[in-house]
């Protein structure tokens, strides 16, 4: 019950125990009971009270945890960001494609500064991002790019609140594409 909850972002409440967890997450709130029920099955009721939009979601999101534990079945979000996005805000890493580049996008505390960490084969590169998110739109700033090429980048985020994508342009040229998923935990 307890890595249900946690899979899907929720941080378990100190009032759990015995055949029930609890936890919260944003505006929601998540109760996991399980019973012994006949021929030595297992009862799990689930219950998520929401202040808000999306608590049938989070129950089927628990529910497919508890039938097979694992990564977040539902893209695990923080709960609403930027204009009512279910979603994270700035979350605590992104993983963004680019050009055939693959990066990792790590948050500095609860800043919006990103250390970036891309490959492309055998090739590397570092930077740091200054990311803001406005309504759905965001803009990234690359600076400190290990190659001298820093970059503006621009992006919708989508009503899903976690995915991104747009496009930038470096001193080097562009536009060029690029999509991102932010990662709230």
């Amino acid at each position: 019950m307890s890595t249900a909850l946690q899979n899907e972002g929720y941080t378990k409440d100190g009032n759990s125990g015995g055949n029930f967890v609890a936890g919260t997450k944003a505006i929601h709130t998540a109760v996991i009971i399980c019973s012994p029920a006949p021929e030595s099955r297992m009862l799990v009721q689930i219950v998520v009270a929401s202040n808000g939009d999306g608590g049938g979601r989070e129950r089927q999101c628990l529910q497919a945890q508890m039938d097979q534990p694992g990564p977040s079945r539902c893209g695990y979000s923080g709960g609403p960001g930027p204009s009512g996005q279910s979603g994270c805000g700035l979350g605590s890493r992104w993983q963004e494609s680019e050009e055939g580049w693959t990066a990792l996008w790590t948050r500095r505390g609860t800043s919006n500064v990103f250390d970036v960490y891309s490959t492309k084969g055998s090739l590397t590169l570092t930077a740091v991002h200054t990311i803001n998110i406005n309504g759905n739109r965001v803009s990234v700033s690359r600076t400190n790019a290990s190659d001298g090429n820093n970059c503006d980048m621009e992006g919708i985020l989508q009503s899903d609140g976690v995915n991104v994508s747009g496009s930038y342009r470096c001193k080097s040229g562009g536009p060029y594409a690029w999509q991102a998923r932010i990662i709230c935990q």
